[in-house]
């Protein structure tokens, strides 16, 4: 396995443990989402670049963006905090396709699991970590 492949896999590792967590209990814990962008801040710091590849300055605008657009969400009482640091996170290891790409295809899983939710009748809050985990994944394969 390359190096790109190894950092692949624990992106997607991340993403998928996010995926799981928030679906199971409604909540990102903070050593994973603030964790991640430590590492990715890392990263961007030792070696110039995102961990997905693209240039650190590339990153740390999707990051701020990421931010921008999902704090006042969270302001608003429709994100909780922990998915606008999952996304924060998220930019600053993918750059703009992978997070551009992320945001599209969560936006997707979160109303296909809206839908699952209202028809199921349980918990109808909608767990927009996991869907954004699952874009992510999706937008950091098939790129």
């Amino acid at each position: 396995m390359t190096g790109h492949g190894i950092v692949l896999a624990v992106l997607t590792a991340w993403a998928l443990l996010a995926a799981l967590l928030d679906l199971r209990y409604r909540r990102l814990p903070n050593p994973l989402t603030l964790g991640g962008a430590v590492i990715a801040l890392g990263w961007l710091a030792i070696t110039g670049e995102a961990l997905a590849g693209p240039h650190w300055r590339e990153a740390v605008v999707s990051g701020a963006v990421a931010f921008g657009f999902t704090l006042p969400a969270y302001l608003g009482g429709a994100m909780a905090a922990g998915d606008v640091k999952l996304c924060t996170a998220m930019g600053l290891m993918g750059g703009y396709t992978v997070t551009l790409w992320a945001f599209l295809l969560g936006g997707l899983v979160a109303g296909v699991l809206a839908i699952v939710l209202l028809r199921v009748g349980r918990d109808r809050r909608v767990p927009y970590g996991t869907a954004m985990a699952v874009g992510f994944m999706a937008a950091l394969w098939f790129r």
